[in-house]
């Protein structure tokens, strides 16, 4: 796992991202073991533009919820990424009987969605 990484130094003229995790709701969301989020930044060929990020296991974990509130620094300024990039959130969590880490969802921003506020991401 990678952790998230520091929020960069600001750039002149540079618009720098930082996304706040806050929850993410599952039906059955007690029965997931160290319930983390990947965010991964990628090209229009799902090919990587930088490290992809883990958030610390989730803080707490209810009914049908499991909460993260976790701040993740995107690495590169917008400007500098290449047109049609995808932010993607994967939500993984550990499997004991396979001594594994397994993704159970997914779901990612393009460009064009990313805007200042709250969003709620179908995953």
């Amino acid at each position: 796992m990678s952790a998230i990484n520091a929020e960069p130094l600001p750039i002149t003229g540079k618009t720098l991202l930082s996304i706040k995790i806050i929850k993410i709701d599952l039906k059955d969301a007690s029965q997931y073991l160290d319930p983390f989020m990947t965010v991964a930044v990628r090209d229009s060929n799902e090919i990587p533009l930088s490290a992809s990020q883990d958030t610390p296991v989730a803080s707490r974990k209810a009914d049908s919820e499991i909460v993260f509130n976790k701040m993740v620094h995107i690495q590169k300024a917008i400007e500098s990424l290449p047109p049609g990039f995808a932010i993607f959130f994967e939500f993984k969590h550990y499997k004991p009987k396979k001594r594994n880490i397994s993704t159970k969802c997914w779901a990612f921003i393009e460009q064009d969605e990313l805007k200042e506020g709250d969003l709620a991401l179908e995953m």
